[in-house]
């Protein structure tokens, strides 16, 4: 054997024996040897030992790193920090050490799943920094993406809505939540994050259109006609104001049976976009059912003052009324030969 063969053979013979910074120096001298006789997998070893026991052992780290690269042996470097983090009763040190070895598993390694281990176990440290935790929670969740763990995903996004400071990324956060959720078949959750969204940062088109959605897929129908009615106070668009209201008494009218909060907001209908043939069927149907007559005729009488066709028929739709549920014969004999006259 060589020379330079010998002298570590005896070194690590003394090892064996040696304590505290005795065993420290040699496993360091035996390490930059067997690197300097370009036996850097043998090398790694030592210095993988050291880390282990001494993970705040900077210039070993170092010499691991360096020594890894060399070699391709990033599965060993990763390994020995993982050991090294369980090893840790430091949080402030532990977390360095598993963010390190989660960088190697997932850029040098490829591996995915490895890696994911290891940034939710950073997400569960309670002495972590935010701002590592924020960056972990990031990339835990393109991973997770990567491998179509979505249910895990989910929890994620959700941490990352609660923690990040970012209005605009919190907002595409929240929305990319409920997205996810509403693709696991989760509705509440998927409202839930909506709803978030709409309180925190607005209530924009699409988490509007969104919740309208749900609300009407799960028939809730009071926080239907809660969201519709936001989104016609908006008037983002002043036609999809009106078809929201339209929606808003036609749930009034049959879903929670309430032809008196329908006929008012027919009325506002009337009011803010002008009278027409739909309103005056749905006022005429609606007052008919709560036998409003009085209130019924006068707006008749009103809207009969427009084109022919019109006339007629509301003259004639008022002299059944008079005659039938109100018992006035001669007006509506009156309102008949109005109809006939025109």
């Amino acid at each position: 054997a060589s020379q330079p063969e010998t002298v570590v053979r005896v070194l690590e013979m003394g090892i064996q024996s040696a304590e505290g910074e005795a065993w420290v120096a040699m496993h360091r001298e035996v390490g930059n040897r067997l690197a300097a006789m370009g036996k850097d997998e043998e090398a790694v070893g030592h210095f993988a030992t050291l880390v282990r026991r001494h993970p705040t052992d900077g210039e070993a780290r170092e010499s691991l790193a360096q020594l890894a690269q060399r070699s391709k042996r990033h599965d060993l470097h990763a390994q020995v920090l993982m050991e090294a983090a369980d090893a840790c009763d430091d949080e402030t040190l532990k977390v360095p050490l598993l963010i390190e070895a989660a960088t190697i598993r997932r850029n040098l390694l490829g591996d995915a799943e490895g890696a994911i281990d290891l940034y939710s176990r950073m997400l569960d440290s309670r002495k972590a920094d935010p701002m590592v935790i924020l960056s972990s929670a990031h990339i835990l969740n393109d991973l997770l993406a990567q491998v179509g763990r979505n249910e895990e995903r989910l929890a994620v996004v959700e941490r990352l809505a609660s923690i990040e400071q970012s209005s605009a990324v919190r907002r595409s956060l929240l929305g990319e939540a409920a997205r996810l959720a509403q693709q696991l078949g989760q509705t509440d959750r998927a409202i839930a994050a909506w709803t978030k969204r709409q309180e925190t940062e607005g209530a924009d088109p699409e988490t509007l259109e969104a919740l309208i959605g749900l609300y009407q897929a799960t028939e809730r129908w009071d926080k239907l006609v809660e969201t519709l009615r936001t989104r016609a106070d908006a008037r983002i668009i002043p036609m999809q104001s009106r078809a929201d209201l339209v929606r808003i008494a036609d749930i009034q009218a049959h879903q929670v049976n309430d032809p008196s909060a329908a006929i008012e907001t027919w009325k506002r209908i009337q009011t803010e976009f002008g009278e027409d043939e739909q309103i005056l069927s749905a006022l005429d149907e609606l007052m008919s059912v709560t036998r409003q007559w009085s209130e019924l005729t006068g707006i008749l009488q009103g809207a009969a003052a427009g084109g022919h066709a019109r006339a007629v028929r509301l003259l004639a739709r008022l002299g059944k009324i008079h005659k039938t549920y109100l018992g006035e014969e001669k007006a509506a004999a009156r309102y008949y030969a109005d109809a006939l006259g025109i």
